[in-house]
This record gives structure tokens, sequence and C-alpha cells, in this order.
């Protein structure tokens, strides 16, 4: 008890502090969960999930999370690599013999751990699925002509398509949708009863936060982007109830409430380092190194290892981060388009 209200102590002063920084920043909806040794010190919403009508946000309020999905793929193909179902290192082509790519060698060696690090050599060619009509079939089969503009494995890349690629093949080992396994292995045993993974069923919902941007500096209402056919690069959305279950899960080795959902080994490698990510200037004498893992990034932060994953989709920025150390993690949610805020 005495470490919780400790916890609760050094949060003294956070309310007036965000409410400044939406002021700052113009955001119109803000909800924000603390976990600390897996109590929930904070779950509070701030301003309005819908101007027009003055809805307010809530712990419950639905947000986009954006590429913050990326770590239930990666979740998802270690849950299914640990039953054997899949081989993380395996040629993707051994799955999927018609597999192609630009690069021939890049075609017979890739694997899914190389799409889940970012490493495929492709930049984020975002143009062919974003606004598209197409299929995740008719974009994995153009995938032979998107060039690369770097060797494959040489440089890290962020980029949507493979993680699509990877959630496919998590399709294709286990005979089901990927929504599906992410559903039933990783929602349901985590109790995270309000998530799911289209804005079309966010609108049918009781509480759902609208998407908003700047236009000369007043937030203004912009349509839900449908992004169901990369889904399992971003097409998550959720609230800070059911993702304050998702931070005390990362924490805790891959158990929760006693059951185990993958193996400490697995989670271990997909909070680890697997490729150096471009150098970031944070103040004028330091430099940050930052590396990412398995759909997570990882740098320090005071001293200590930080695990995290931000998330930016039309009208909703996403920041989900832990310290596996101090045993702490924060989710921010909010519903203005690249708002800084949250990061």
């Amino acid at each position: 008890m005495s470490e919780l209200l400790t916890g609760m102590e050094s949060l003294n002063g956070i309310h007036t502090y965000i409410e400044e920084q939406m002021k700052a920043w113009k955001v119109p909806g803000l909800s924000v969960a603390v976990v600390k040794n897996h109590e929930i010190l904070m779950m509070e919403g701030y301003g309005h999930r819908n101007i027009d009508q003055g809805l307010p946000v809530t712990s419950e309020t639905i947000f986009a999370i954006g590429s913050s999905t990326k770590a239930f793929t990666a979740l998802a193909a270690g849950i299914l690599a640990d039953e054997g179902k899949l081989d993380l290192d395996k040629p993707v082509k051994e799955y999927f013999p018609t597999f192609k790519m630009f690069d021939a060698f890049a075609t017979e060696r890739i694997t899914i751990r190389d799409m889940l690090c970012h490493r495929s050599g492709l930049p984020r060619h975002d143009l062919m699925w974003y606004n598209s009509a197409l299929t995740r079939e008719e974009i994995i089969h153009r995938l032979q002509y998107l060039e690369p503009n770097e060797d494959f494995r040489a440089k890290w890349q962020y980029q949507n398509i493979m993680y699509m690629v990877a959630g496919y093949l998590v399709e294709y080992v286990s005979d089901s949708s990927w929504e599906e396994v992410v559903q039933n292995r990783i929602f349901t045993p985590l109790g995270m009863t309000s998530s799911q993974f289209s804005v079309d069923q966010t609108q049918l919902q009781h509480d759902f936060a609208m998407p908003y941007i700047l236009l000369e500096e007043q937030a203004k209402p912009i349509p839900f982007r449908n992004i169901d056919t990369i889904g399992p690069a971003g097409s998550i959305n959720s609230n800070i109830k059911d993702l304050a279950h998702w931070v005390k899960f990362q924490m805790n080795h891959g158990i929760y409430d006693d059951q185990h959902i993958v193996s400490k080994e697995m989670l271990q490698a997909i909070h680890s380092p697997h490729m150096v990510c471009d150098m970031t200037e944070i103040n004028q004498n330091q430099t940050n190194m930052a590396s990412y893992g398995l759909g997570w990034a990882i740098e320090p932060y005071r001293g200590s290892r930080m695990v995290y994953h931000g998330g930016n989709i039309d009208g909703f920025t996403a920041h989900v981060a832990f310290i596996p150390a101090e045993q702490i993690g924060i989710v921010v949610l909010s519903n203005l388009n690249g708002t800084p805020f949250p990061c």
C-alpha cells in the first residue's frame, strides 16, 4: 500500500499539466492511464470526444490507436511460434510459394522476423494501401513491383505493408483471420472487451471519439479513415481501460491473471533490439540511440530501458510505453491528428 501511495503522490500536479498542454496544443480530447507494479494509479479522460455534442472523454472512450497495433501482430506471431505453428526465421516463401518481391534475394530469404523489425529494404510505399480499394491479397501480389531503396537487412525502414504480410502469414498458419487470432488469443484472455478492428465497428459503440484536425487553429472534425485492409499494421481501436491490461501483461513476463499467454523467452525477444534506428538529437548536448524490436521501439529513458510505440491515423494519435525495470507503464490516446502531445 505504501508503494501505491508513493506512486499516487508522484502524480501530483499531473491533471493541471495535462489540461495546460491540451490547451497549448489545442487537443479536443485525451485519455491517460498510468500503471505501476500491476496497479492502476490513474485512468482519466479529459476534454471532449465529440465537441459539437459536448460529450466528454471517459476511461471507456474508444480511440483509433494506429501503429500501436503492430505490437499485437508481433505477439500473435510469437504465440503461434511458441506453439510450433510458425517459425519466425523461416523464409516466407516456404509458406507462400508464390510470394515475390522486387529483389530476388529478398524474395528467397525474407522472414516474418525481418518484416516485424522493419528490415525489408523497402521504403514506406504507403500510397499502395492508403485510400486504396485493393485487398490484402492484391497488395501482396503487387509487392513484386515495389522497388527497394536499401539492401535487404541493411537498414531499418518503417514499413506498414510488411506488417500486413506478417498478419496474413498469421492467418495462413492458424487457418483463421488475423482479427480472430488477436481476438481469441489476446483480447479475450486479457479482458480487453472494448477493443476491435475497424472504425466501422467503433462508430456503432456508445462511447467513441470523433477524429479532429487543426484548421486555422481550431479543431475540426474529419471523416474516419477505414484501414481494415492494412489491419495488422494499424487498424485496432481501443481505450485506456483495455490498454492498461495490455501494459500490465507486457510487464509480467507473458502472464495475465495466472494465464500464460506467451513464453517469457518469446516476450523478451519481442522487447529486445533487432535493428538500430536513426540517431535522434534530444537536446544540444545529448543524443538518443533508439532501436526496434518486434512491434516495439526501445530506447533509454533516464538510465532505464523504455519500450514503446506510437500510433497515428487520420484524426488520432496514440502512445503506449513502459519501463520494465521500474514496472511503470503509460497509455495516452487523443483525437487530434498528428499532435506531438502524447509523445
